[in-house]
């Protein structure tokens, strides 16, 4: 599984709208968060947290349901760093 992580100013960028339109709101990580699956290719998190955007993404080889426990794992340990 290959990761790729970024990190910005909420103030450069923001949650896309598609992502909190599609995606699923996840709780317990950051202010706001949205898992999203992107055109069926990967898998996305966008987390907010204070004024930190983090997004992570992740090539979807099984379904989204398999790898939302590590992008999500993972996302909480990002955001404790960035806060």
């Amino acid at each position: 599984m290959a990761w790729r992580v970024n990190s910005g100013s909420c103030s450069r960028g923001r949650i896309p709208d598609t992502c909190t339109a599609e995606g699923g709101a996840i709780s317990g990580v950051g202010d706001e968060a949205y898992f999203y699956n992107n055109a069926n290719r990967y898998a996305e998190l966008y987390v907010k947290s204070g004024r930190h955007l983090v997004t992570l993404q992740t090539s979807l080889n099984d379904n989204m349901a398999s790898v939302k426990p590590g992008v999500v794992n993972l996302a909480k340990s990002l955001v404790a760093k960035v806060r």
